[in-house]
């Protein structure tokens, strides 16, 4: 199932600096190691994302997160969604809009394929090769990019 809230303090930390730099951040996790923090990033942006967009967005992030948590143990990864990436947080269908999709319903046992064409609080509309479809978060058993 999906979740509504990602890591929240760092996702508003981070979102507006990688805005500003003309990408979409579509998911943020970390974890603390014995080594220090592990911050994961994946942005996203019309056209896809390259090796030196992840470098941009790496380069601009680490100091500022270095000064944010004021710790210098940080180990940060960008990367772009992948392809067949799994939606894990309701706020990536935000940063998605346009992309191929597949979506499992709850109820069903085949897959919707279709391009995302919008996303709000309760729930996406997919437009597919008939049909433009509205399915709610809490309809979606899983959800994935598609090339």
């Amino acid at each position: 199932m999906l979740s509504n809230k990602p890591h929240e303090d760092l996702y508003h930390q981070i979102r507006p600096v990688v805005e500003r730099l003309g990408f979409r951040t579509v998911h943020i996790s970390s974890r603390h190691s014995s080594d220090g923090i592990q911050v994961y990033i994946v942005i996203q942006k019309p056209g896809g994302v390259t090796i030196d967009d992840c470098t941009e967005v790496s380069r601009t992030l680490l100091p500022r997160l270095e000064v944010e948590l004021d710790r210098e143990d940080i180990a940060l990864e960008v990367s772009s969604p992948g392809i067949n990436r799994t939606i894990k947080h309701v706020d990536e269908f935000f940063a998605l809009t346009g992309a191929g999709l597949k979506v499992l319903p709850v109820d069903a046992d085949e897959w919707i394929h279709g391009t995302l064409e919008d996303s709000d609080d309760a729930g996406i509309e997919i437009l597919t090769e008939t049909d433009r479809i509205r399915i709610e978060y809490a309809r979606i058993r899983k959800a994935q990019l598609e090339d």
